[in-house]
């Protein structure tokens, strides 16, 4: 586990626990996961692609923290490249979805 020296200031260890890189990414995960559900149900997208975002978002402890993180330092937002990353292990499993 790294600890940052500066941040651990302003925080306690419930706050630090809630916000830590792997609970960020277990929600960024759970959220694309219930939007792929989301979308078989409204049938923009097939099952096999939403398993495949599953199968792919599972592991959160394989994404790369540092890319992810320096994504959003150009993009402003977690989210892109959280996505981008998301995106490439789906295909990875599977590249038809």
């Amino acid at each position: 586990m790294s600890h940052r020296l500066v941040s651990s200031l302003g925080t306690t260890d419930a706050a630090s626990a809630a916000f830590s890189d792997v609970a960020i990414l277990h929600a960024m995960a759970e959220v694309e996961v219930a939007l792929a559900r989301a979308q078989v149900v409204a049938g923009v997208i097939p099952a096999r692609a939403a398993d495949s975002i599953a199968r792919a978002a599972a592991d959160v402890a394989a994404f790369e923290v540092d890319v992810i993180a320096r994504g959003a330092r150009t993009s402003g937002t977690l989210t892109i490249p959280f996505v981008h990353a998301l995106t490439a292990r789906v295909a990875a499993l599977d590249a038809d979805s």
